[in-house]
């Protein structure tokens, strides 16, 4: 919906710092409209993505007393809110952010809890003399932030703060990050800046800080699915996409051909009553690394029988030659997963037609669609229990003798960090690079996921005591679902594109969290979600094996000289910065040329990605991003 930076200052400090430049650097999330706000507390620039009430009357801040409030998210109750309240509040616009001040001054922080929707929000209280930045529920929007000295920065990406104040690199937190395929809560690539973690707010005042939980639910009782729960589900789904159409701009959506964009989809077209433009990633040589393409012929199949306007991305070599170099220079977190370069080239095209796009993160937190999480929970909470009563069971030594092995080591690290130490275990299930690389760096890598997987465990099995599975799911708040947000939203948003997750909707997660866990996945992956949609999606998406997604990189330039020659010298070229945010581990096998750098695209473009990003961060080169890859190695 916007771009946010900005900064908070004590009331009787002399500080001012221009905001253009920063401003400027994330006008792609804003390009409608721009303000700066200036206060005796601080500054805020605002560039305004319109989505709903277009005129001049929605732009922000909004003022309710003595109360300033920035929002860039949605609010999609904000109608049922502003009826709640008439007596009390009269809006001036139809935005849905109007709201956001008269809730904070009437409740305080605690008001949040009465939102729907994604959010970052900026909150100044000239009343109080206190600033608060906030993070809706599951952390869709990203709000990130530096404490120095007595100011406080804040921005919506990590260049606006760097174009603000330069930021430093820190290689061990980027060595965490490609570990994981993404950045855990709270950390980033740089030194002492940090995400604001979702449910939570930072309160501001006099130079001092403090992060607060705003929300945190409490599932009392699981039970068995019933009739009525799954019509209660049926109905808040219904609600929650319908909530996600509401605005006054186009709207697409991504389709997969999968259970969760399908359901989606079908629901948006029957309320909507019209067509819609639906966008598909097209991977020529897919099927060299997928069982089934079910996610193009599916999709394609779909899009005609509910008359879905169909718009196939093709990806290939040229596409990510000619595309690499501006989207992972482009992505300030390091683009560590292939996927999220697929959502930059669907948005890119998506723009032509619609500026919000509906995507299906959470489906699989909500019905058990991860395999890999089987095992976890088959162990239960007892072995959960015995890792806390001999912590000496996990070792980082045996862990990289373990990613040594010549084949299956990734499964044999996972499983073997599964039975020895599930804090950390739930950052690396996805992860592939071998850890052995990391070197000297992977015991301090550990350390410090498995402290902040602690934290996120202990959340969550309070939030659900009673069901160890559906905590577990829920920690992926802060490591799935996260890299999954940061995917979409900063792919959308280069394009000026706002995305909306109707399965991270709170009321349907709270409902499928008091759902016995083993319920969901007693008869198979997503089982309960086949059943509960059975007569409502057609047999041939119900049926369906999973499909996703995956670049076939390796495929692309093994077999074809040139192409491997560009990437083999463009490696070579970039050793040194590579080894430098990642480890001497990485650096030397690019030099010995290890057979396990070209023979997973996952691997490969991480490293790709990785070089690209440094070169604009580590040597702050200015590199052209329109430059092909291969024209950077010549």
């Amino acid at each position: 919906m916007c771009g946010i930076v900005g900064y908070f200052k004590s009331r009787t400090e002399e500080f001012g710092r221009d905001l253009t430049e920063a401003g400027a650097s994330i006008r792609h999330r804003g390009p409608d409209m721009t303000r700066i706000h200036s206060t005796p507390l601080g500054r805020v620039l605002f560039d305004r993505l319109a989505i709903n009430d277009l005129s001049d009357l929605g732009m922000q801040p909004f003022s309710s007393g003595k109360v300033d409030a920035f929002i860039n998210g949605e609010i999609y109750n904000h109608k049922e809110l502003k009826h709640e309240f008439r007596r009390e509040f009269a809006p001036i616009s139809r935005s849905d952010a109007e709201i956001l001040p008269f809730l904070y001054g009437k409740f305080g922080l605690s008001g949040l809890n009465r939102i729907n929707g994604p959010f970052a929000a900026v909150i100044i209280d000239h009343w109080r003399g206190e600033c608060s930045l906030a993070s809706d529920r599951f952390g869709v929007k990203p709000l990130y932030y530096t404490h120095r000295g007595q100011n406080l920065f804040f921005a919506s990406e990590l260049k606006a703060l760097d174009a603000l104040i330069t930021l430093d690199v820190d290689p061990l937190s980027v060595s965490i990050g490609a570990s994981c395929y993404g950045f855990a809560y709270p950390l980033t690539p740089f030194k002492n800046v940090y995400r604001l973690e979702p449910g939570t707010a930072l309160k501001y005042r006099d130079g001092q800080i403090e992060v607060v939980r705003w929300y945190q639910p409490k599932i009392e009782v699981c039970h068995q699915p019933t009739t009525e729960t799954r019509d209660q589900f049926m109905q808040l789904f219904d609600s929650a996409v319908g909530m996600r159409l509401d605005c006054d701009v186009p709207v697409g959506g991504f389709i997969s051909g999968g259970l969760d964009s399908t359901s989606i989809l079908t629901v948006a077209k029957r309320r909507q009553g019209r067509s819609m433009h639906v966008f598909n990633a097209y991977i020529e040589d897919k099927e060299s690394l997928a069982k089934n393409l079910t996610d193009n012929v599916n999709a394609a199949r779909l899009a005609s029988d509910l008359g879905l306007e169909y718009h196939p991305v093709r990806v290939n070599w040229d596409v990510y030659d000619r595309n690499i170099v501006k989207a992972a220079s482009f992505h300030d977190e390091i683009m560590f997963d292939n996927g999220t370069f697929i959502f930059y080239l669907i948005s890119k095209e998506a723009k032509k037609y619609v500026t919000v796009m509906i995507d299906g993160v959470g489906g699989d937190e909500l019905f058990g669609g991860y395999a890999f999480q089987d095992i976890a929970r088959k162990l239960g909470s007892g072995a959960l229990n015995t890792q806390r009563r001999f912590p000496g069971l996990f070792s980082p030594s045996v862990l990289s003798l373990l990613s040594r092995l010549p084949r299956g080591h990734v499964r044999a690290c996972r499983l073997y960090e599964a039975l020895t130490n599930l804090p950390l275990w739930q950052f690396h299930a996805l992860g592939i690079l071998p850890v052995r690389l990391f070197g000297d760096r992977l015991g301090h890598i550990c350390k410090r996921l498995e402290a902040i997987g602690k934290s996120r465990l202990n959340l969550m099995l309070e939030a659900n005591p009673s069901d160890y599975g559906n905590a577990l799911i829920g920690t992926n708040i802060f490591s799935i679902i996260a890299f999954q947000n940061t995917e979409a939203e900063r792919g959308t948003m280069a394009y000026s594109i706002e995305n909306r997750s109707p399965f991270l909707d709170y009321r349907l997660i709270e409902l499928m969290m008091t759902v016995d866990s083993r319920s969901k996945v007693k008869e198979g992956q997503k089982a309960l979600m086949r059943k509960w949609f059975h007569g409502t999606l057609p047999s041939y998406i119900l049926e369906a094996k999973k499909s996703g997604p995956a670049l076939a990189l390796t495929r692309w330039i093994v077999g074809d000289e040139k192409r491997f020659a560009t990437v083999s010298r463009f490696l070579e070229k970039n050793g040194e910065i590579i080894g430098t945010l990642l480890g001497g581990g990485f650096r030397e096998a690019i030099v010995r040329r290890e057979r396990a750098l070209f023979q997973n695209g996952v691997f490969l473009h991480s490293l790709i990605a990785t070089a690209i990003w440094g070169r604009k961060y580590l040597v702050r080169e200015r590199l052209d991003e329109n430059l092909r890859l291969s024209e950077i190695v010549s």
